[in-house]
């Protein structure tokens, strides 16, 4: 299983990322300042982003902003595992180093 830490808007975010030092993190892009908050966290970490989104257009324009994947709102759990499951995996055999 996994183990899930939440912050409402952006600016709680880094705080609880400093503090869990997550394998992956899950947006929704209904999050205020979520431009502002994935240039902070692709400057200070290597974490894949995984964006949950209606819409795929909006998936594909956060790529550039460090969106490693997406999934479609409103999810199932399971496939959320997944997800994440897929992210954690290409992660690891990127071999890309993570700072925390």
């Amino acid at each position: 299983g996994y183990e899930a830490h939440g912050a409402i808007e952006g600016e709680g975010a880094l705080p609880v990322v400093r503090r869990s030092a997550p394998e992956v993190i899950l947006l929704d892009v209904q999050m205020p300042r979520l431009a502002d908050l994935f240039r902070e966290l692709r400057a200070a970490w290597n974490i894949p982003i995984i964006i949950a989104t209606e819409n795929a257009e909006v998936a594909r324009e956060l790529r550039p902003l460090g969106a490693f994947a997406y999934i479609h709102k409103p999810f199932d759990w399971e496939d959320l595992r997944r997800r994440v499951a897929m992210v954690i995996y290409s992660a690891l055999r990127s071999g890309e180093p993570r700072a925390v």
